[in-house]
């Protein structure tokens, strides 16, 4: 999940930089989403590696930036967007 996560961010970059919204949306979502699962195994594990916990939940925050980022200023879907 991690390396599918770090393959995605490429993606969502060069996404971006071609206006292919998308894809951005796509694959930034599914970054987030394999974070949050990833986490959720590893703190199963005893002793529980925190410091790959903080790191992905800085990847899961990071998508969600570019996520916010894409709908509220990019698309300007106002309605997804709490001001």
């Amino acid at each position: 999940m991690y390396e599918s996560s770090l393959y995605r961010d490429d993606v969502v970059l060069k996404a971006l930089a071609a206006k292919d919204y998308d894809t951005v949306n796509i694959n930034a979502g599914a970054a987030s989403d394999n974070m949050i699962s990833c986490n959720e195994e590893l703190s199963t594990l005893k002793p529980v590696p925190q410091s790959l916990i903080t790191k992905n939940t800085v990847i899961e925050n990071l998508s969600n930036i570019v996520l916010t980022i894409l709908e509220c200023f990019i698309r300007k879907e106002s309605r997804l967007c709490s001001h």
